[in-house]
């Protein structure tokens, strides 16, 4: 018979320093410092181990104070006084004033016109001209006309015979453009036509501030004695001015 230890006579557990040698080794530096923790201790008499519990205890956490809250008790801070208001002594004054400069214009003049008949004819339009005229003279307004040239010239042709008529009559019965006062401002045809000029001559007369929106205002305007010439279209420029009565 071979030689057994002491504690191992009679015994067929396997030695128990193999299975405490591992376990020591593996975790028993976090036995030590792990709370809780059982830590296997051999039994001298029985060979059997047996767990105990570290004896360190891990204090409770604390629980901090709740806070409440309270309704403050104090009372709503009274409104600040108002001053009363205050005004300057004695009361200063300023005069506010408009002044209005005479003014008139004259709009929306007819661009052309046609006059259209046989020679020896006279060929009449009325209204052939009508313009808008505002005005605030207080003592009226005259409309003006005057030609540019004293020849109509053809519209057609640039060589050849007749190429231009009279603008302006040489006498009662001479061929040329005449004008009279339409119906516009008056509503009526007023005067007889007269012979256009290379001046301004009056065509229609107000006595006092035109409308609101200003006066619609119209001419007649004839070509008396049409010259035997050519077929064409003749043309010559007229020009219009309105003009306030205190200028």
């Amino acid at each position: 018979m071979s030689y057994q230890p002491p504690a191992m006579r009679g015994s067929h557990r396997r030695p128990f320093l193999t299975g405490f040698g591992v376990v020591a080794v593996s975790v028993g530096c976090a036995a030590l410092s792990a709370p809780g923790l059982a830590l296997a201790s051999p039994n001298p008499d029985t060979g059997t181990t047996s767990n105990s519990r570290a004896s360190a205890s891990v204090p409770a956490a604390s629980t901090p104070p709740v806070a409440h809250a309270h309704a403050s008790s104090a009372s709503p801070a009274a409104p600040s006084p108002v001053a009363p208001n205050l005004t300057s002594t004695p009361t200063e004054t300023t005069t506010a004033n408009l002044a209005v400069n005479s003014a008139i214009a004259l709009t929306g003049l007819t661009t052309s016109f046609t006059l259209t008949g046989l020679p020896g004819e006279t060929a009449e339009a009325d209204d052939a001209v009508s313009m808008n005229v505002l005005s605030n003279d207080p003592t009226g307004y005259t409309v003006q006309t005057e030609a540019t040239a004293d020849n109509m010239t053809s519209t057609v042709r640039t060589t050849g015979s007749n190429l231009t008529i009279p603008a302006i009559g040489a006498g009662p019965t001479a061929p040329g453009l005449e004008f009279r006062d339409g119906t516009g401002q008056t509503g009526t045809h007023v005067g007889t036509f007269t012979p256009v000029t290379l001046a301004y001559q009056t065509t229609d007369t107000a006595t006092g501030l035109s409308a609101t929106g200003g006066d619609t205002v119209s001419t007649d305007w004839e070509y008396a004695n049409i010259p035997v010439t050519n077929t064409d279209t003749y043309a010559v420029t007229l020009n219009y001015i309105a003009v306030n009565s205190l200028i």
